[in-house]
């Protein structure tokens, strides 16, 4: 009786990792500096789209997940099309990842430098990327590694770090790109 206890025991932590590893292999990985970028499909102007398709081949891609319901996302995406407008030569494109919600159309337009694709409630986003909260954001470099990751809004001192930060990673980039 004892012998078929232990068995049963086995059997059934067996079949519990077994359950937990395949979803757990469903799931792409956690967002991180360091690692190549997971490719998800979300959808485009064009119908599905990989993430990797929307990265540029030379220059840096930030990905900002974004949805209007947040209280601050609208005004973080729009300090960061104001940080665009400033810095119109940076080798930076915007990729948003944003929910149904979301209305690219009350935003400018910056072709070539701004993607909006759509993620219906963040799923694929939350559950694959493991992003979080919103906004978060992640830069990643034309080798698809990822240079730097922000999970929700963080603020230092009144500024928006995320932006503090965009200068420092580009300036970098570019020192790595020629050699410096």
């Amino acid at each position: 009786m004892t012998l078929a206890l232990a068995l049963a025991l086995m059997a059934a932590s067996a079949y519990s990792w077994y359950a937990y590893a395949g979803q757990a292999s469903s799931r792409v990985g956690a967002l991180a500096v360091g690692k190549p970028l997971p490719d998800v499909a979300l959808w485009g102007e064009r119908g599905e789209v990989g993430l990797h398709r929307t990265l540029l081949s030379s220059g840096l891609t930030l990905i900002v997940f974004y949805t209007p319901t947040c209280e601050v996302c609208p005004e973080e995406l729009r300090a960061l099309l104001d940080w665009m407008d400033k810095n119109p030569e940076a080798p930076l494109r915007v990729v948003v990842v944003a929910d149904e919600h979301a209305k690219p159309s009350r935003f400018p337009a910056y072709p070539g430098r701004l993607v909006w694709l759509r993620d219906p409630g963040l799923r694929e986003s939350r559950h694959r990327l493991r992003i979080g909260a919103v906004p978060s954001y992640a830069v990643v470099d034309d080798g698809k590694i990822i240079r730097y990751v922000q999970r929700g809004m963080k603020v230092r001192a009144g500024e928006n770090v995320l932006l503090a930060e965009l200068g420092h990673l580009i300036d970098h980039w570019k020192g790595e790109a020629h050699g410096h």
